[in-house]
């Protein structure tokens, strides 16, 4: 198989024998990641970064993928989204309060991780590994 495109975060969900299933989005491809373990994989980099929002040309990507200009200005690049604790969508700020209702203004949940050290973060329900130990924590 060969796909061409721009490469976005891989996702993953968890299949009905609770085995996490990786999906890798690749141009208009949604490659499984799990049917390629133990075979060789190669990527290849052509030189030419798109931002994935508006699609120009950049030298230079930011934040997960935008060129300078998204990055300061679209909302799904805004601080809040890779630190969920800075979020003021609950006191009406926000780039797009129509995106924030559907992304920001959803539970979150503080979760302790052991980095080496004991570390405290927020983060939100649709960003939880998946995984066993996931279903404890999730509401029913």
């Amino acid at each position: 198989m060969q796909a061409k495109g721009n490469l976005i975060k891989m996702k993953s969900s968890v299949d009905n024998d609770r085995q996490v299933v990786y999906r890798l989005s690749l141009g208009q491809a949604e490659i499984n990641m799990n049917d390629c373990l133990g075979k060789r994989v190669k990527f290849s980099f052509t030189g030419t970064i798109h931002c994935i929002s508006c699609g120009k040309v950049t030298r230079k990507s930011f934040a997960q993928g935008f060129c300078f200009n998204c990055m300061q200005t679209a909302p799904e690049a805004e601080d809040c989204v890779l630190r969920p604790a800075l979020c003021k969508a609950h006191l009406g700020i926000a780039r797009d309060m129509a995106y924030a209702q559907a992304h920001c203004l959803k539970p979150h949940f503080v979760y302790l991780a052991n980095t080496g050290e004991v570390k405290v973060g927020v983060t939100r329900q649709s960003q939880i590994p998946t995984g066993g130990w996931t279903r404890a924590l999730l509401p029913r």
